[in-house]
């Protein structure tokens, strides 16, 4: 934050004061989404003006297919493991807050720029949201792209007070996006309708995998048995932090036995390369096995494809399930041990 400098942080906050000031979400609904385009990278951020309950006030900027996807998940999510999607979301936030909900950084710059707020829900407050890491703080090129969508969302919310149809579109995945074009140095915006680009994988970071590493359990594929396993992955509740670095939700990775729930394996690791690392100890841990699985249960598409590159050499059936009976219990029990032992700090 210390590198951004405070010109650009000032025009942030006047933007953010503006939208504020206009009450947008007096007349808007989360119901009404539109898309801005990013003049700096290209990537459309979907807006969701969010207050019309009261309960908050704030711009969502869900960043991409991704974000877009993400955010509504949250939004239609039954209870039931809502934390998945809570845990997957990719936006930037502008929200307005008491002065108790900021923290010293968000403070540190609103004295730097002279800026005084008073009141409930006057003071600007600015996140990142990144899938699998703790709600942080604002890059330079969040900065420059939170102060354009919050520009570009007021103009929308104006013209949509005056006509209703402006983000009415032929289509559910059709949506009215104002998109820059760059004319010598200024940005002339434009109207545009278009759909979401088609998310081409479920996972961050999709690396080839090296087939070559479970040649030794190829070998194993006579000793292949008649059961079957529940195998998950998800982020442990409670954030953690490497020094200097920005606190992340670690990935565990727990593998059941489906008739009896039995725990045959459990580890953790960090959500960076999560991918390669789960592959790898998930490697390790079947070539431990006596006895290969016929089938795998998981339930989401993301484990799915985390483990096919390793199941499918095998012969292992990997069939995906809504619900895994042993897996929710495992996870409900995981999650009330933490909450329990933060209780007792």
């Amino acid at each position: 934050m210390n590198s951004i400098e405070l010109e650009t942080w000032s025009e942030l906050y006047k933007q953010a004061v503006i939208f504020r000031d206009a009450r947008p979400w007096s007349w808007m609904t989360d119901t009404e989404p539109f898309g801005v385009g990013d003049p700096y990278s290209g990537e459309i951020g979907y807006c969701y003006i969010l207050g019309r309950l009261g309960e908050v006030h704030a711009l969502v900027v869900a960043m991409g297919t991704e974000g877009l996807l993400g955010f509504l998940m949250v939004k239609h999510a039954e209870t039931n493991h809502i934390e998945d999607y809570l845990f997957r979301q990719k936006c930037l936030i502008a929200s307005f807050e008491n002065r108790d909900q900021l923290l010293e950084e968000d403070l540190k710059i609103i004295k730097q720029l002279g800026l005084k707020f008073r009141g409930k829900r006057a003071w600007p407050m600015f996140r990142n949201y990144k899938p699998g890491y703790y709600p942080w703080f604002l890059e330079e090129s969040d900065v420059r792209f939170l102060t354009v969508a919050l520009e570009q969302s007021l103009n929308v919310a104006l013209r949509y007070k005056k006509d209703r149809n402006l983000l009415r579109t032929s289509a559910v995945d059709l949506f009215f996006v104002r998109k820059p074009r760059k004319i010598n140095d200024t940005f002339i915006w434009e109207d545009s309708y278009q759909t979401p680009r088609p998310l081409r994988s479920f996972l961050p970071e999709n690396l080839p995998f090296d087939e070559s590493s479970i040649a030794s359990l190829l070998l194993k594929k006579g000793t292949r048995g008649s059961g079957a396993w529940e195998l998950d992955m998800f982020h442990y509740p409670q954030a953690m932090q490497e020094k200097g670095k920005r606190p992340f939700f670690p990935f565990v990775i727990a593998v059941l036995e489906h008739d009896s729930g039995q725990a045959l394996f459990v580890d953790m690791i960090p959500v960076e390369r999560f991918v390669e690392r789960s592959r790898e100890i998930l490697v390790e841990f079947l070539e431990n096995c006596p006895i290969l699985p016929e089938s795998i249960y998981v339930r989401t598409n993301m484990v799915l494809e985390v483990i096919r590159p390793i199941t499918h050499p095998l012969g292992i059936r990997v069939i995906l399930i809504e619900d895994l009976y042993y897996m929710n219990m495992f996870r409900r029990g995981l999650y009330k041990s933490v909450k329990e032992e933060n209780e007792n700090l």
